[in-house]
């Protein structure tokens, strides 16, 4: 087994995780053990911590086959998720993934992106805005306000600034409940992420029973939630509270994981004038095609030709997970830099 140690009895190391930075953390547990990978407890769980980029690349591929995701106890009282150490149905429940999200599938984000141009209006005043003549820019804060306006459009089919803003800091309370002390008292982060969920859903159905009212005007209406909304006209009911649960938890997943990986590709172009140039060189090229062609809005076309922009943005997430504190759990006893890692033993993403 890997070098390391559980801890307390129950808590193991988890409060050392949660009042340090996870990065100082790991870094003084690697450097005691001389090694890139050690176990610990946290949430209760026994837990092998694997870090590094070809750690993330072991992961990635061999996601399904080796581990698998698995949530905690806190993250399915939050989202709503059944007990995956109970195999009964559990009534009220959401049970993911719902049937009928087609415009997640690569036909339906074509589609999308041909019948929508929203996406790039948002892009244009986002950085209009908050991004040209500014001589100093907080990326990550911004990169997030943009990655959320992102998903509100493509999930809700709304970017008006009161519903974003009004969102956002439930969202914000949301994030960082999952991965504090579930601890459920007034003023604790853990009861706020409790509040900020509940509030997330009722707004949802609220906009879930507009959507209804929209569409049986016969008022076209735009993004996921509506997509569901309308798949009931062919028999394909999904309950409210399991529509408001999936796209919650849809959008926690998106915005995060998008902002995290723009602002280490935008870390890696800064230090990088090379493949600053070569992106810059990339995005002129197609623009310059898309204006003789007659094409003048992004659609899916020209995103496929930023060959060289997804090839930056898959290295930056190969070397930092773009979901950091997911957690895995083995699915059967396997090895990695010659230690076993027990069937059943958690490890988290970092």
């Amino acid at each position: 087994m890997p070098p390391g140690a559980f801890g307390w009895p129950l808590v193991g190391e988890t409060y050392q995780l949660l009042f340090k930075n996870i990065e100082n953390f790991i870094q003084e547990r690697a450097e005691k053990h001389s090694s890139e990978i050690f176990k610990t407890n946290l949430f209760g769980e026994p837990t092998v911590v694997m870090f590094g980029p070809a750690a993330n690349k072991f992961l990635s591929i061999n996601e399904s086959k080796l581990v698998k995701v698995w949530y905690m106890k806190s993250q399915c009282k939050l989202f709503n998720l059944p007990d995956q150490n109970q195999n009964q149905t559990q009534v009220g429940v959401a049970s993911p993934p719902v049937k009928v999200l087609g415009l997640l599938k690569h036909e339906g984000i074509i589609r999308y992106m041909g019948n929508n141009n929203n996406i790039e209006s948002i892009i244009q005043k986002h950085f209009i805005t908050h991004w040209e003549g500014k001589t100093e820019l907080k990326v990550y804060p911004l990169v997030k306000s943009f990655s959320i306006s992102l998903a509100f459009q493509f999930f809700l089919g709304t970017d008006e600034t009161h519903y974003v803003d009004k969102f956002a800091t439930k969202f914000e309370n949301l994030f960082s409940g999952i991965y504090s002390v579930p601890m459920d008292f007034p003023g604790s982060t853990y009861h706020r992420a409790i509040k900020g969920a509940s509030e997330i859903r009722k707004e949802i159905q609220y906009m879930i029973k507009d959507k209804i009212e929209g569409l049986s005007k016969g008022k076209v209406m735009d993004g996921l939630l509506a997509h569901i909304v309308d798949a009931e006209k062919s028999g394909k009911y999904v309950p409210k509270i399991e529509i408001s649960n999936t796209i919650m938890g849809l959008m926690n997943a998106s915005y995060i994981s998008i902002a995290t990986t723009l602002a280490f590709m935008i870390k890696h172009i800064g230090l990088s004038p090379h493949i600053y140039q070569r992106i810059i060189s990339e995005h002129a090229d197609i623009k310059r095609s898309s204006k003789e062609s007659g094409t003048s809005q992004l659609d899916w076309d020209s995103i496929q030709k930023l060959k060289y922009t997804w090839a930056v943005a898959l290295e930056s997430m190969r070397l930092y997970s773009p979901a950091p504190g997911a957690f895995r759990e083995a699915k059967t006893d396997f090895t990695y830099e010659g230690f076993t890692i027990p069937k059943g033993w958690k490890v988290p993403s970092n």
